[in-house]
């Protein structure tokens, strides 16, 4: 039997280290009109101004006409998207250079994006996705993240707020021709975050290779590999982290970059080849869990990631393969055992396993009281992403509210639990 046609392609350059951000765009070829587009937050730390200072710098000295916009958190609408791709295309704009986190990177992509895509049917259907056709974007995207774990640098998806929620808007125009990862970008970035951003990374890894339709019966492939390198090369980074959350430390440098090397070969390598790009159920519940609590997805995905786990092991297949899990899990918690750390290994098993590294990154996860916050949340799934869409086909509303309801019953009775009996009240 022959096998099933598959696709790869990458067109991002990537540049790390040291003064990577003068390496990138001395590199540039001239444009006629550049804006620099400026994460506000970001911009307003001290690590934040100096390294706009250093773009900045870079780019009048290479004499590129340069305007300057500064994005406010929470902006990426999108309204906001819509009006920036017009803006732009109407201004000739020929080059984006992006600084700051995922939602500024997002609309760096999506601004420039011809205006004819940002609109239509699929942009006001009750489905959550939006898949792009091919197209040419209107001006070249060098991006220079400030955070990690999103790997929004390097990805072919974004996202943007519309009046029901978070839409995922995918398709190859969405990747960035210029990624500068340059350890100055994160100096000062909270030891919390970086924990955060490790458990994105895992999740991204590990849901994809054990989820829903992964278990075909054939035997390790060379996309397999890719993953379990991946894992393997997550592993010395995420002790650094744990270590310096245990002690109260900032991250070094070393392990930022290791972090976002890996973050965004999740995203680019080829361990994505033959996997459905649905693969990875928990994303989605995590998406409208964060949604209903107002809290950040990652620390939604951090309470989904142990009892999805569970599910997967006790044999349910709706959310994916025990075997695979247990493959992905052996090397990962290997090479950690072999890491110098001041904690203890993990354990064998994924789903302790799993419990042990979201405690150690996400300390101050916070449960919710009510179960009527998993109806809620699969009620979201099913209208967004079920009922006959395929990002949670299989999955019935009563599967994604017990995973929700199992995740925040973890989380209340967990070491760190706080009692947010008053936050449950107030959504």
């Amino acid at each position: 039997m022959s096998a099933q046609p598959v696709q790869w392609a990458a067109s991002t350059r990537w540049w790390s280290g040291d003064r990577a951000v003068e390496q990138c765009v001395r590199a540039l070829p001239p444009v006629p009109r550049t804006v620099l587009l400026v994460d506000a937050g970001m911009a307003a730390t001290t690590a934040g101004e100096a390294l706009v200072a250093r773009v900045r710098r870079e780019l009048m000295r290479a004499e590129h006409p340069v305007d300057e916009h500064v994005h406010q958190a929470g902006a990426t609408t999108v309204e906001a998207v819509r009006d920036t791709a017009a803006r732009w295309q109407e201004s000739e704009v020929g080059r984006v250079v992006a600084v700051g986190g995922g939602s500024t990177l997002d609309l760096a992509v999506l601004g420039t994006l011809p205006p004819a895509l940002l609109d239509g049917p699929a942009w006001r259907s009750r489905c959550g996705l939006v898949a792009l056709p091919a197209a040419r974007p209107t001006a070249g995207r060098v991006l220079v993240p400030t955070t990690l774990g999103t790997g929004a640098e390097v990805s072919t998806s974004a996202c943007c707020e519309r009046g029901d929620g978070k839409v995922l808007v995918v398709g190859a125009a969405l990747r960035g021709d210029e990624a500068v990862v340059d350890p100055a970008a994160t100096d000062g970035l909270p030891a919390s975050l970086c924990g955060e951003a490790g458990i994105e990374v895992l999740a991204r890894l590990l849901v994809p290779f054990a989820g829903p339709g992964s278990d075909t019966g054939a035997p390790v492939h060379h996309a397999d590999e890719h993953v379990l390198a991946d894992l393997r090369a997550l592993a010395r980074p995420l002790a650094q982290v744990a270590d310096a959350l245990a002690v109260g430390a900032e991250v070094g440098r070393v392990a930022r970059l290791g972090l976002a090397t890996v973050g965004a070969h999740s995203h680019l390598g080829w361990g994505h080849l033959g996997r459905s790009p649905f693969a990875s159920p928990v994303w989605y519940v995590a998406t409208e869990l964060a949604a209903e609590l107002g809290v950040s997805k990652v620390r939604a995905t951090a309470a989904l990631l142990p009892v999805w786990a569970r599910a997967v092991v006790g044999g349910d297949g709706r959310w994916g393969s025990a075997a695979r899990l247990r493959r992905a899990w052996e090397p990962f918690a290997t090479t950690l055992a072999d890491a110098p750390s001041v904690h203890p290994p993990l354990p064998a098993e994924p789903v302790d396993g799993l419990q042990e590294m979201v405690s150690r990154l996400v300390p101050t996860l916070a449960p919710v009281w009510g179960t009527h916050v998993g109806d809620a949340v699969a009620d979201r799934c099913a209208r967004r992403w079920g009922g006959g869409l395929p990002m949670l086909a299989g999955l019935d509303t009563y599967a994604v509210a017990a995973l929700v309801e199992e995740a925040l019953a973890a989380s209340a009775n967990g070491p760190s639990a706080l009692d947010l009996r008053e936050l449950s009240c107030s959504t």
